[in-house]
């Protein structure tokens, strides 16, 4: 049930390419990798009765909670728009930025369709109850620092929420819609 489920760390890398659009503005795109992540409670009842008096069992009845971890693995076309905020120190500038991505289901390992919740089943790209593309939209900031002419280290932390359902709707599967925080941190090299 999702209603049991809570996010989970991921984990992911991208690839971006950036035009500068005028002084404060611009206008990205990429290739990126992604898994998204939920942890899983379920409540499991055994029930020891017979048929009849004559076989009826003297255990009790148990239950236990057992832990079970759903992902999703996403191949992702992101476009996002960025605007610098402040003038920009030589070496420090900073902003928000937006955009959405275009996000192809890999695969993954689900407790979709399992009759107690609580077994995982592995599932590819196609035969799946995943739809094969989705649409996440996303918000963060960035902070770029400048190393040397043309160098810089960038972070960019993002909150990433699927518009559309990564389960398909003729499924029957209860819709989900994957949230996540990501901080992405790594290099840029202007190309000019």
């Amino acid at each position: 049930m999702p209603e049991n489920e809570q996010a989970a760390a991921g984990f992911g890398a991208e690839v971006q390419l950036r035009r500068q659009l005028n002084g404060r503005w611009s206008l990205g795109t990429g290739l990126g990798y992604h898994a998204f992540a939920t942890n899983q409670t379920v409540n499991v009842r055994v029930v020891y009765r017979g048929t009849s008096s004559a076989n009826a069992s003297f255990k009790p009845d148990s239950v236990s909670m057992l832990a079970a971890r759903n992902t999703y693995h996403f191949l992702t076309l992101p476009l996002r728009l960025s605007y610098q905020l402040g003038a920009g120190h030589r070496r420090l500038r900073y902003g928000l930025q937006a955009g959405a991505d275009v996000a192809l289901y890999l695969g993954g390992r689900s407790t979709e369709g399992s009759s107690t919740g609580a077994t995982s089943r592995g599932w590819g790209a196609s035969g799946s109850p995943y739809r094969p593309l989705s649409l996440a939209l996303s918000l963060g900031a960035e902070v770029r620092y400048r190393l040397a002419p043309g160098w810089e280290l960038l972070a960019q932390p993002t909150l990433t929420h699927f518009a559309t359902s990564v389960a398909r709707p003729s499924s029957g599967f209860v819709p989900r819609y994957p949230l996540a925080a990501t901080a992405l941190v790594g290099v840029a090299w202007w190309l000019r």
